[in-house]
């Protein structure tokens, strides 16, 4: 790149289970406007309660307020629609099951529908990010990255790049 980064915005999380979920409240906690999806519904709703409980046990312990459970929730949008959930994205966060064939075929659909300049982080713990990256349009700008769980208390996030991975989406990737 140029040396200058775009600033990123919106985040798109891709899975709703309790590690997807909880990616996406933190995003949204660090102000990002924040789409969290999944293929189905009942997902999404699984997502959301997960969250509302995690909330509802700090405000009930005193270490939050309703307020800000709130405004974490008003930029947060749940949804199966993957063209909506990535069109306008800034930075995708991949939070779905560790299969390689279904990380790489996410990452096609993904990347066909998504802005080119798009930064496309996996989470994966034991996968090869070369081989997931390869089944993109842009393997340069996929980056691993490797969530503790639980992610909502652990602060350590492993980023692991790949030999074509930039130095802008590395950097880009940290800013997050």
């Amino acid at each position: 790149g140029d040396g200058i980064m775009k600033k990123i915005q919106k985040i798109t999380v891709l899975g709703a289970g309790s590690m997807g979920a909880q990616i996406a409240a933190l995003a949204s906690e660090a102000g990002y406007t924040v789409k969290c999806r999944d293929i189905e519904e009942k997902f999404l709703q699984r997502g959301k309660d997960t969250l509302n409980a995690i909330y509802d046990n700090r405000i009930s312990k005193g270490r939050m307020t309703e307020a800000a459970k709130k405004d974490i929730f008003s930029r947060l949008t749940f949804l199966v629609d993957l063209k909506e959930a990535v069109k306008d994205a800034d930075f995708i966060i991949e939070a779905i099951p560790e299969i390689m064939d279904l990380k790489k075929s996410v990452l096609k659909d993904v990347t066909a529908l998504c802005p080119d300049d798009t930064v496309f982080a996996t989470n994966t713990s034991s996968l090869s990010i070369t081989e997931i990256a390869e089944a993109g349009k842009h393997p340069e700008l996929v980056v691993g990255t490797h969530y503790f769980n639980p992610p909502s208390r652990m602060t350590l996030l492993e980023v692991i790049r790949t030999d074509k991975t930039t130095a802008d989406a590395l950097k880009m990737t940290e800013e997050v």
